[in-house]
């Protein structure tokens, strides 16, 4: 059977017949395997998560049972993820978080306890440009993440009404560190990884065309080898995500920013606080912040 036109091997201009394709519904894992000829077989595997589309390419000496495993691993963490901390499912931990924590302190996983505790920190970090709090109501005497208290125990609670937290601009850096710690344990070491095309973590080496991977953003190409490439911004003027937390007001304009980071997690909370820093915070943040390869990419478009 040939590739189809998904497969790596398709997309470099090298057909393959030693595909083999398990076409699911959306819900569920699609994959393809390829034996390599060096011993060094090929896994493509595609599937939703976190309102988007995790795609998987992993090269090792395993079989094709071993390598959906591996899948199937990655998968099961990132759904855990989700059901943790996706504010937009009411029955994920953070959802309670926001529905009660000004009423009572919510007892949450240890897993979303260190989450907020590292967002809170990385608040502080980038002098209030990544705010998982944008989307509180406001307060003229502080920053409303200020508001937010992590107990020792687990317990999370609000010191006022009007709290939201929303970690959507976070999840996929921490999930990406998630999937490198699974892929260790499971002893691959090169690997592809793009959650959403805007969050993308390259090990090791590329199959086929040598030392690392390369990866486009906006109109460059970017090497990565043991990196991460995360991109925040609109990619056109009407779709506006991103709220500034110091004006309350979305960013205007088609632009977006690109960067290259050692760790998934710190690539989408600079990405983001690029994205909305003047010219004097962006010197600020890329002084304060270790930094690899071609950082920061920016593409900066007229509206």
């Amino acid at each position: 059977m040939p590739c189809s036109p998904d497969c790596p091997r398709a997309v470099a201009g090298r057909s393959s017949t030693n595909c083999n394709f398990l076409h699911h519904n959306a819900l569920e894992t699609v994959h393809i395997f390829r034996v390599g000829a060096d011993g060094r077989n090929q896994c493509y595997a595609w599937f939703q998560t976190l309102h988007t589309r995790a795609d998987l390419m992993l090269v090792a000496q395993l079989d094709e049972q071993a390598f959906m495993a591996v899948v199937s691993d990655i998968r099961q963490a990132l759904d855990y993820v989700e059901g943790l901390a996706n504010c937009f499912d009411e029955r994920s931990q953070l959802a309670k978080v926001n529905r009660e924590a000004a009423a009572h302190p919510v007892v949450v996983d240890e897993e979303l306890m260190i989450m907020l505790r590292m967002c809170k920190e990385y608040h502080r970090l980038t002098d209030g440009l990544f705010d998982i709090a944008f989307d509180s109501s406001p307060d003229s005497e502080r920053p409303a993440i200020d508001s937010l208290m992590v107990g020792d125990l687990g317990d999370v609670r609000f010191l006022r009404d009007g709290l939201r937290l929303n970690l959507s601009g976070f999840l996929k850096g921490y999930a990406l560190e998630n999937i490198r710690h699974l892929l260790g344990e499971h002893g691959i070491a090169d690997a592809l990884v793009s959650l959403g095309r805007s969050s993308i973590m390259a090990l090791g080496d590329h199959f086929a065309l040598g030392s690392g991977w390369t990866v486009t953003a906006g109109e460059e190409q970017v090497t990565l080898h043991n990196e991460c490439l995360t991109t925040s911004g609109n990619d056109t003027p009407e779709r506006r995500h991103i709220i500034h937390p110091q004006t309350g007001q979305y960013a205007e304009g088609r632009r977006a920013v690109s960067v290259v980071t050692a760790n998934g997690i710190e690539g989408e909370v600079l990405s983001t606080s690029l994205f909305l820093a003047d010219d004097v915070q962006r010197q600020q943040l890329m002084e304060r912040f270790a930094v690899k390869g071609t950082f920061p990419v920016f593409h900066d478009y007229t509206t």
